[in-house]
């Protein structure tokens, strides 16, 4: 005769449900009715948009707001999509560190890091850890994408600011430090989401 065990675990299934998701396209919704036969299946809609819209477009919204979700802006490959323009920033990140001088920790001094931009991308990594706590517990998912975004801006602003290969060494190394952590911050986030980290745009 088998034994069986029988495991306890303190981990609950939760099921978040959601609004209903309309469709816009040129600006207007897209009106579907089963009875006359217009509607799009998931999976098509899925291929059309890309994996990485749908998951950013959808996360973007509190679970208690309806969405309306815009198919040119998520096939829009500019600024402004938020999916693309994150993905863009972390693809410049990875240009920046393969052209630039290899990252000596032990070396490393971060009080040269004093410009304003360098500060502020500072705190907006910071903010990371207490946001997904945050949203570990209320589930509001959207924060993250509201995050990465932040995120992307901020780093696209420090960059304008600051050099980093022209920079004299001591401040290269420090500023390459912070472009690292950017990177991980930015891959955390992809992850989370489901969203491809992409090397190259």
């Amino acid at each position: 005769m088998k034994e069986t065990k029988m495991i306890k675990s303190n981990s609950q299934f939760k099921i978040i449900l959601m609004q209903f998701m309309s469709l816009l396209r040129d600006g207007k919704p897209f009106k579907m009715s089963k009875r006359q036969g217009n509607f799009v299946f998931f999976d098509d809609f899925i291929n059309s948009v890309g994996i990485d819209a749908a998951s950013f477009f959808i996360l973007d919204r509190s679970n208690d707001t309806h969405l309306e979700f815009d198919y040119d802006l998520a096939c829009e490959q500019s600024e402004k999509n938020p999916v693309y323009y994150t993905q863009y920033a972390y693809a410049r990140i990875c240009s920046i560190i393969k052209k630039a001088p290899k990252l000596n920790s032990t070396k490393l001094d971060l009080n040269s890091l004093s410009h304003s931009q360098e500060i502020t991308l500072a705190k907006e990594i910071l903010k990371l850890p207490d946001l997904i706590q945050e949203i570990s517990k209320n589930y509001e998912v959207h924060l993250l994408t509201k995050y990465i975004v932040d995120l992307a801006r901020t780093f696209h602003s420090f960059y304008q600011s600051c050099p980093i290969i022209k920079s004299d060494k001591k401040t290269q190394q420090a500023r390459l430090a912070l472009l690292a952590a950017t990177k991980l911050s930015l891959e955390f986030c992809f992850k989370m989401m489901n969203i491809q980290a992409k090397n190259k745009m």
